[in-house]
């Protein structure tokens, strides 16, 4: 069969789309096992990134409900995962610019259960703003490591994150993230289900008038390395130096390659409503990939 595609990235954190709208859904499991989405998101093999993402339609916007979509995302090992604040932002885009929702710039997802806004920001649909909801309360642990010991603050923002919050420039940029977080992502604090690990530094503007900005860099889980952003890791941390280093609702965050990513957080009497994330959503190429599909041969 035929795979249309599109390969995008948001921040350097690059994923293969595709519309299964047409698929029947007893079909997907069939037709994307974990098997093939690995051979896809292999760089040497397949396409290559960091994630697959499929969309599915589910209902046109009317007077009362918003467009709605479903995005099914898997990282790179086959694996599922609940949320993935770029690939959201990557599968709005791509539903924009395919014109699956009529070009509505407003629109809801659906992921895992979890369900999350996006809006377009631009007529190109290269910007995007989700909101991401926490579905985990952030706690405080002391974590020893290679003799030191480090507070770590682990919660979820769709899915866990363990957030490190380096005061040295230079132990944040020669840090081994992919030791460092995959000693986080399997620790037995964290477990059975792991983290992904953020780890960030605080740059120093001299202007305390300004967004407070901040170097960022992720461990994933699924992927098992440094990626060069990560949208829920941005989110996490936002929510992390909200609840234990107050700090303004806005901040914004530089990832490995210097893309940007702003984050807002919304409260209500104290009560979090809401994380607002907006960042880069951008198409790298299209194409099509035929593949012979095991489960159909008589």
């Amino acid at each position: 069969m035929d795979f249309s595609f599109t390969k995008m990235h948001g921040a350097g954190n690059d994923f293969i789309l595709a519309d299964v709208s047409a698929l029947p859904p007893e079909k997907l499991e069939k037709i994307f096992c974990k098997e093939r989405i690995a051979f896809l998101c292999d760089r040497h093999l397949g396409i290559g990134g960091d994630g697959l993402i499929l969309v599915r339609i589910l209902s046109r916007r009317s007077k009362n409900f918003p467009a709605k979509a479903e995005m099914f995302y898997f990282n790179s090992d086959g694996g599922s995962a609940a949320m993935c604040g770029n690939g959201l932002r990557c599968a709005a885009s791509f539903v924009y610019k395919r014109n699956l929702l009529n070009r509505e710039k407003k629109m809801c997802f659906l992921s895992a259960g979890l369900e999350a806004e996006a809006e377009i920001l631009d007529e190109r649909g290269e910007r995007v703003k989700i909101c991401l909801e926490v579905t985990e309360e952030f706690k405080k642990y002391t974590v020893p490591y290679q003799g030191k010991e480090y507070c770590v603050y682990k919660g979820a923002v769709g899915v866990p994150h363990a957030v490190v919050v380096l005061e040295d420039a230079e132990e944040w940029e020669n840090l081994d993230v992919k030791k460092f977080g995959a000693f986080l992502r399997y620790h037995t604090l964290f477990a059975p289900a792991g983290v992904n690990g953020d780890f960030l530094f605080l740059k120093k503007n001299g202007d305390e008038t300004l967004i407070p900005e901040f170097l960022i860099r992720t461990y994933e889980r699924g992927v098992e390395e440094e990626t060069l952003c990560c949208g829920t890791g941005c989110s996490s941390s936002a929510v992390v130096l909200g609840k234990f280093f107050s700090l303004r609702k806005k901040l914004r965050f530089f990832c490995r390659k210097g893309d940007q990513i702003d984050i807002e957080i919304i409260e209500e009497c104290n009560i979090l409503k809401g994380v607002y994330l907006s960042g880069p959503a951008e198409t790298v190429f299209e194409g099509i990939l035929s593949f012979e599909d095991e489960n159909e041969k008589s």
